[in-house]
């Protein structure tokens, strides 16, 4: 689990880097939409890197080998990552916990703050759906929420807007329904809160909801005439020094820097989903193949277990100078444990085995990622690498006694 988290983590900000660089160049060629829905590339892959291993097996032809040696023993034991591993996960596990109840509170208690009134200042037939407008005293800017249906909450100055413009502003909120943005909002902070440790998990969220809000004004202008692009801009304006409200609803208008950029894209209206989709799936395939390569290569010899015991050397074996090996075959469970665990070669014979499989049986394995027959070399040797095994025939062919 860590592994996977750090492995995604930085593949993860490599995605981020990449679409924030190309964000000029793609705002200007496929529009605010198609850089919206670039976005969506990462939650995409990070299933995608959850699905790939399932596609891989491990190879039961192929032997890993171990080394014990009876003198640096202790030392193995003492640098063991389970518990380096234990801790981090924990670590992780309480990091993400604490900051999604943290953010489902602020969602409720933001809601508790509307005051919203018990009837409606209107109520809208938007396909199919009926959506209800409150005016509250605690917001400065709208946004549309699940409470528990969708509702727009506007300012108390909204009505004093002229009707074009709050005929803008809803139509604005109307599109965010429409493509089931707070949706998407739940699974890009979901994404966040898995790589929380990671500043740019939540640099790239805030990022994405401005490619949100960047794509929205675009979809308004679409079936608007040109010069309405100036009434647009004022009305946004109206609007600049709204404080931020829940991550799960509406983006801050107070960033001076991102009001400006929306209100220069407004003449930006291109809108080619097609090039998008092809960047995506180009994307996606390169990335797809390079963790196909990756997984190859951890898989061409055996998975590493997350956590190995090491066999205790036998005190006859070091009262007699003695070394060799144990070839095991056991089963991977699904729940990562050991199962099953068979002597299928020995050198010498007996005396090694009992401590081999001792050991074998406390192994454990990456959860759901059963697998039967794999084949495990452990090697005994008292203080160097003195004992040479051959993988493909599963045998000692030298062991050295000392004397």
């Amino acid at each position: 689990m860590i592994e996977w988290l750090w492995q995604q983590a930085l593949v993860s900000c490599l995605l981020i880097c990449a679409i924030l660089l190309l964000k000029p160049m793609m705002v200007k060629h496929i529009g605010a939409v198609g850089y919206y829905l670039t976005w969506a590339f990462i939650p995409v892959y990070l299933l995608f890197s959850i699905a790939i291993p399932t596609l891989y097996s491990l190879d039961a032809d192929q032997v890993t080998s171990y080394l014990v040696t009876a003198k640096s023993q202790q030392q193995i034991i003492n640098y063991s990552l389970t518990p380096h591993t234990t801790s981090l996960l924990v670590c992780w596990g309480g990091g993400f916990t604490v900051l999604t109840v943290w953010m489902i509170l602020s969602h409720w208690r933001m809601l508790r703050s509307l005051k919203l009134p018990n009837a409606p200042t209107a109520s809208l037939s938007y396909k199919k759906n009926s959506v209800n407008v409150f005016l509250s005293k605690k917001v400065s800017a709208p946004f549309i929420t699940l409470a528990p249906h969708y509702t727009i909450v506007v300012p108390q100055h909204f009505s004093c807007l002229d009707p074009l413009a709050r005929k803008l502003v809803i139509r604005h909120e109307l599109v965010h329904m429409a493509r089931g943005d707070l949706w998407w909002n739940i699974l890009a902070i979901g994404c966040a809160l898995v790589f929380w440790f990671n500043p740019l998990s939540w640099i790239g969220y805030r990022e994405f909801r401005h490619a949100q809000e960047l794509s929205c004004d675009a979809i308004v202008l679409k079936s608007h005439r040109p010069q309405y692009q100036v009434h647009y801009a004022n009305t946004l304006l109206k609007f600049a020094a709204t404080p931020s409200h829940s991550m799960l609803t509406s983006l801050p208008y107070s960033s001076k820097e991102q009001l400006k950029e929306r209100i220069m894209n407004l003449k930006t209206s291109i809108n080619r989903p097609g090039i998008v989709a092809t960047i995506a799936v180009t994307l996606l395939s390169i990335t797809g193949a390079l963790q196909a390569l990756e997984l190859n290569k951890d898989h061409g010899v055996h998975n590493e277990p997350v956590y190995r015991a090491t066999p205790v050397y036998p005190a006859k074996a070091v009262e007699q100078n003695i070394e060799g090996a144990v070839t095991l075959k056991f089963d991977i469970e699904q729940d990562g444990s050991v199962s099953d665990v068979k002597v299928v070669g020995a050198e010498p014979a007996g005396l090694f085995d009992q401590a081999a499989q001792d050991a074998v049986n406390q192994w454990q394995y990456q959860k759901g990622a059963p697998k039967d027959d794999v084949l495990v070399e452990i090697a005994f040797a008292l203080g160097g690498d003195t004992v040479k095994v051959d993988a493909a025939k599963h045998e000692v062919v030298q062991v050295q006694n000392k004397k």
